[in-house]
């Protein structure tokens, strides 16, 4: 739970501006994709939308692959994450975010460096 608060507290560092207005950021970034089975399906530049969750708390990524294939990534200040509707953990490595699903897919790109 903590590793969990932890995570969202440095998501929401890396954005400052946003965590107190409601505003979005709109950013490419190098994402890959991996399936179920571990094997890599996309490793492409992708578009991201941050923006905060308001009075409920969080973070809210919008990942968009080329070809309009879109994720949508929820973490909660309680430390919930979610992914398309999917429980996920999510961690950050080398200025990567991760997020691996239930499911066991996983969804790698890159923290706003601005």
């Amino acid at each position: 739970m903590l590793y969990r608060l932890f995570v969202l507290s440095i998501l929401l560092s890396i954005f400052p501006t946003v965590t107190y207005a409601s505003t979005t950021v709109n950013y490419p970034s190098p994402c890959k994709y991996f399936d179920k089975r571990g094997t890599l399906k996309a490793s492409t530049t992708c578009q991201i939308n941050f923006g905060t969750l308001g009075a409920s708390g969080g973070a809210r990524f919008i990942v968009t692959f080329p070809g309009r294939a879109e994720v949508v990534i929820y973490l909660y200040i309680n430390g919930k994450v979610e992914t398309n509707q999917i429980s996920s953990k999510a961690a950050i490595a080398g200025g990567n975010i991760v997020i691996a699903t239930e499911e066991g897919e996983i969804f790698i790109f890159k923290a706003n460096e601005r």
